[in-house]
């Protein structure tokens, strides 16, 4: 064996490796992948809680007042076993179903109750193509869930309540039990964490390499040279070498030569700046370092990038979110009503939709939804026009006590002002 069969040797060592890569998401459920992405994507929780907070920013409507005040007195002052009111348990689930795709949300003497995905399975029938959802169904134990259930698998038992009762399980119909999704189009929906996975893991592997720079001071990669006569090469030999040149003295000389390349590896590997390493006279004495090729420095400017990347990631404009760049002319008001009025609002209609029935039918109003937003730019514009009126109404008085033709121009062109302000180019009046 000559000084390159060694070093293949030291490259298959596992102890010269290069750290694992532990922002690869593991195998296993859904659930596990997406737990994992939660808790080691940075900023995701502060995207998803500004998302929840917007949507839920105008509070919740059922109609009329006296109907808004049953609804405001069931959603804050009533109570479930667990100690959430029925709002926190609404902003819950609705967060849960932006990050993991959907959650559960069951009645239960007059209160709420979330359900992590995974947790709660479907009872299905397929007919016609057409996947129908029959009913819900958790565990008594209240643990994972892993598969659903056909609906004729259930109906073939001599009742529906004896195949339950069997498996330990509850089953719950649709006016007791919701799936929040946000694709309804899939029966659990969508985790948006499992999709866009280059951007995703560009912001895994930077936040990892940087952490491991940190908590790791190596010396990079180092190049070691065996000299060929420590094997028996082609190196001029001894006298003592040429005689014990047996089979079993070539080969303990080689096993030698590989357990000091791989002493030399690990040690150099794992010593930190101050380190003495010793090496014997079976390397070259030249120890060349290869720098570099990509530092964790530059991932810098991608890292810079992870609030605009998470806020698309969900569905969520980054403007509100404060990050990301404004370009062109254009007041910052108009830039927050366009995103809640392309964003937000859709995001409440679509949860709202999925949460009237079951809230409305148990606590006797004609149904439930998101509270209307009032435009930011409309109410900047009716502050200036009440500034104008009032302007116009002190000019008056000063006019009526001295009349000055100046001040009646003033007047007229204030007037003036006002009336373009709230009349469009077709003539109609604008939205006050």
């Amino acid at each position: 064996m000559n000084g390159n069969d060694i070093l293949d040797e030291m490259l298959k060592c596992n102890s010269c490796t290069d750290i694992g890569k532990t922002y690869i998401c593991p195998t296993g459920s859904t659930v596990e992948k997406i737990d994992w992405l939660m808790e080691n994507l940075p900023g995701i929780d502060y995207v998803k809680e500004r998302m929840v907070n917007y949507i839920f920013s105008n509070g919740m409507a059922a109609g009329s007042d006296a109907e808004n005040e049953t609804l405001n007195n069931w959603l804050y002052n009533s109570v479930n076993k667990s100690g959430q009111s029925n709002y926190m348990v609404l902003q819950s689930a609705i967060g849960e179903a932006l990050t993991y795709g959907c959650s559960g949300v069951r009645w239960f003497e007059d209160n709420l109750y979330i359900y992590k995905r995974g947790t709660f399975g479907t009872l299905v029938s397929k007919h016609d193509g057409i996947t129908e959802i029959a009913a819900y169904f958790i565990r008594k134990d209240a643990k994972q869930i892993y598969h659903d259930i056909d609906l004729k698998d259930v109906l073939n038992y001599e009742s529906v309540e004896q195949y339950f009762e069997e498996k330990e399980l509850i089953l719950l119909d649709k006016e007791e039990f919701v799936c929040l999704r946000n694709d309804t189009r899939e029966l659990y929906g969508s985790s948006p964490l499992l999709k866009d996975k280059q951007r995703v893991n560009l912001l895994l592997a930077s936040y990892e390499r940087l952490n491991y720079d940190i908590d790791y001071d190596g010396p990079g990669r180092i190049v070691l040279r065996p000299k060929d006569g420590y094997s028996g090469g082609e190196n001029e030999a001894s006298t003592t070498e040429v005689v014990n040149t047996s089979m079993a003295a070539q080969t303990e000389r080689i096993e030698k030569a590989k357990l000091e390349a791989k002493r030399i590896a690990k040690e150099i590997k794992n010593s930190s700046s101050d380190a003495v390493v010793v090496i014997s006279n079976a390397f070259d004495k030249e120890i060349e370092r290869l720098p570099r090729v990509t530092k964790a420095t530059e991932f810098f400017d991608w890292i810079s990038n992870e609030g605009v990347i998470l806020a698309q990631l969900l569905g969520m404009s980054p403007t509100l979110l404060e990050v990301g760049q404004i370009h062109g002319n254009v007041s910052v008001e108009k830039i927050i009503d366009n995103a809640m009025l392309n964003t937000i609002i859709p995001l409440r209609e679509h949860y709202a939709i999925q949460i009237t029935n079951i809230i409305s039918s148990h606590i006797g109003v004609p149904k439930v939804y998101f509270d209307k937003y009032d435009l930011q730019q409309v109410q900047d514009e009716n502050e200036v026009r009440a500034n104008v009126s009032y302007i116009i109404q002190k000019l008056a008085s000063a006019d009526k006590a001295s009349p000055n033709a100046e001040v009646k121009k003033a007047i007229t062109d204030f007037a003036k002002y006002i009336d373009e302000s709230i009349i469009d180019d077709n003539g109609n009046t604008k939205s006050m």
